[in-house]
C-alpha cells in the first residue's frame, strides 16, 4: 500500500461520490456532495484536469467545517469491516470511524477519516 502522503486520486474516480457529477473546491479541499453524504479530499491529492473543478462550496460552510474539524463525541473505531467498500477502494484500509455532531442540525452522525486527510460523512 502506498503511504497516505503519496495517494493521488484521479478526478474521474472521485465523481462517483458526487450526486451531480461535479467537483467543487473550497477550504483547500475538493468537495463532492452526494445524496446524504459529503466527501472532502485535500486538493493536493487530485490529479487530472483541475479546470473542471468548480470554485465554491455547494453545501453550507458550517457543514464542511463540521466534517473537517468538529470534535468527535464517541470513541474512534478503526474496524475496516465498518468502512463502506467504495471508501476502501478509494484509499485502502487506513480509516477511522467517528461519531460527531453537526452544528446546524443538532444531530449526531458518523464520519470516516483517512490518515491522508480524506473525510467522508453521512449528513
Amino acid at each position: 500500500m502506498t503511504h497516505p502522503a503519496f495517494i493521488r486520486l484521479p478526478l474521474e474516480t472521485l465523481l462517483a461520490f458526487s450526486h451531480d457529477a461535479r467537483v467543487y473546491r473550497s477550504f483547500d479541499h475538493l468537495i463532492l456532495p452526494g445524496i446524504g453524504s459529503l466527501l472532502l479530499v485535500p486538493v493536493w491529492m487530485a490529479v487530472g484536469d483541475l479546470t473542471k473543478v468548480v470554485d465554491g462550496c455547494p453545501v453550507s460552510w458550517e457543514e464542511v467545517c463540521d466534517v473537517l474539524d468538529a470534535p468527535a463525541d464517541a470513541v474512534s473505531v478503526s474496524d475496516p469491516d465498518i468502512v463502506p467498500a467504495p471508501l476502501r477502494q478509494l484509499a485502502g484500509d487506513d480509516w477511522i470511524v467517528e461519531v460527531f455532531r453537526l452544528a446546524l442540525r443538532k444531530k449526531k452522525t458518523r464520519r470516516f477519516v483517512h490518515t491522508s486527510g480524506i473525510r467522508f460523512a453521512d449528513i
